[in-house]
């Protein structure tokens, strides 16, 4: 087995841009203004990522706040398509033109009938940007919070890396709904009553944001709170943290990073997840290795595959579990 990799510096923080973010200002940019329409699609059915179904970005645009931002795939995909000019603090983000496509899904969903929790199809938002970042216009997440309560027949897996921004964020979202019902939902939302099909997750790819962003998840309202340890960038202790691998912690997800620059982790790192989640009868998902192999070994993301000695880890939160995984 190949050593452990030797463990960065870093010196970011999860609520300021962390270094390396650039600074560019404008206002927020509409869907199909200029220099946006050359983007692929931003919302995926049938999504390549293995724990979800699909994936929706009502927006593409972010700012670094910490190290397991250095090799964005979104902020490289807005560069090499836009020129960057949707990344970093005061740079305008782009709303997508793909927002009818969950109600789709919705639509499809409840014609075969009323499913298992597990069943419902699971929407990852957002892979683009982040549905907590405070430079997107209130407005937007207004209308992403309509849809999210408007389309019950899934199950939405909100991830973040602004744990801090849900209440802020909310509130100032609320006087924007228009519809009397929707904001009725999430004046309770706000006041601890969860809707029975949204997920609320952040990434944990370091101790650090470990111990600075589970506490803060673990406070918010969710039927289902995960936490994506992907890129793990080194050896995470989650009983360290003031929630630990427990629930309200109810799934955790780990995966190396892929791309050209990918940082390797080291096998026991994962087995070390794997173990902590094992204790506690948390559900454990094991991505990827990414483009280093369980040895250390350079790859490509698919010859490192995802088995972990010797076998795969699909846990799911309980009473979320896809059919086949609960019989």
């Amino acid at each position: 087995m190949g050593a452990a990799p030797r463990r960065r510096d870093f010196r970011g923080t999860s609520d300021r841009p962390w270094p390396g973010a650039g600074a560019k200002v404008g206002a927020s940019t509409p869907s199909g203004a200029p220099g946006c329409n050359r983007q692929p699609p931003a919302s995926v059915k049938n999504s390549h990522i293995e724990w979800t179904t699909h994936t929706f970005n009502p927006w593409i645009g972010c700012a670094r706040v910490s190290p397991g931002c250095l090799h964005c795939y979104a902020e490289a995909r807005d560069q090499r398509f836009a020129g960057g000019s949707h990344w970093g603090p005061g740079a305008p983000r782009h709303r997508t033109s793909t927002w009818a496509e969950p109600r789709r899904w919705n639509r499809a969903a409840a014609r075969r009938g009323p499913p298992r929790p597990g069943e419902r199809p699971k929407v990852f938002c957002a892979s683009l940007g982040d549905w907590l970042d405070d430079e997107v216009p209130a407005a937007w997440l207004a209308d992403l919070l309509a849809l999210v309560l408007a389309t019950p027949h899934l199950n939405w897996q909100l991830l973040t890396k602004r744990p801090r921004n849900f209440h802020s964020r909310l509130q100032a979202a609320l006087p924007l709904l228009g519809d009397a019902a929707v904001r009725g939902q999430v004046e309770e939302w706000l006041a601890g009553r969860a809707p029975g099909h949204v997920w609320l997750g952040t990434t944990v790819e370091d101790q650090r944001r470990a111990e600075e962003r589970i506490p803060l998840l673990c406070a918010l309202p969710a039927v289902v709170r995960f936490l994506s340890v992907e890129p793990l960038l080194e050896a995470v202790d989650l009983r360290a943290t003031a929630a630990g691998p427990r629930p309200p912690v109810h799934w955790v997800i780990a995966g190396g990073e892929s791309g050209h620059e990918a940082r390797p982790m080291a096998a026991a790192w994962v087995r070390a997840l794997r173990d902590q989640c094992a204790a506690v009868d948390v559900p454990f998902f094991f991505k990827q290795w990414g483009c280093h192999d369980e040895a250390g070994r350079r790859c490509t993301k698919q010859a490192g595959g995802r088995q972990l000695d010797g076998r795969t880890h699909d846990g799911w939160p309980r009473g979320f579990e896809p059919l086949a995984a609960a019989v």
